[in-house]
């Protein structure tokens, strides 16, 4: 039962990174700007806090979209709670190109399928949800 509640809300973080696509004006002027060959951002440094469902990225962070305008990756400018885990401020919280919720930085020591996880470590999940990685404590 814990499973499948894991899996929905990392299925709603999936919605939570599907955004229009993004274009060089949410950029911070002067810094490196990085496009697909079709012409969409790839990458850069925002000028601003950049909001993508419940999740603010950071301003003056490196973010990066995936060809369809999709976050692949930013770095939270505020706690990020998605499900049962909370992803750490100025932490990088990654997505798969589908959309699902890869992983981030952990903000708090987290049990995820009978695994801990401790705080301030990096925490993975595959493409279904299930856990990949995460750092134990010591």
């Amino acid at each position: 039962m814990r499973y499948l509640a894991l899996l929905a809300a990392l299925l709603v973080a999936a919605s939570a990174a599907s955004s229009l696509a993004a274009d060089a004006s949410i950029c911070n002027a002067g810094t490196e700007i990085s496009y697909f060959p079709d012409g969409t951002l790839r990458s850069c440094a925002i000028r601003d806090f950049y909001y993508v469902g419940g999740l603010k990225c950071n301003q003056f962070s490196n973010i990066e979209f995936n060809p369809d305008g999709k976050l692949r990756s930013c770095v939270a400018g505020d706690p990020f709670v998605i499900g049962p885990i909370t992803c750490a401020q100025l932490g990088v919280v990654m997505y798969y190109p589908s959309g699902a919720f890869m992983g981030c930085t952990l903000a708090s020591t987290a049990i995820i399928e009978g695994t801990t996880c401790d705080q301030l470590q990096p925490i993975s999940f595959y493409e279904n949800g299930k856990l990949k990685s995460c750092g134990a404590p010591r």
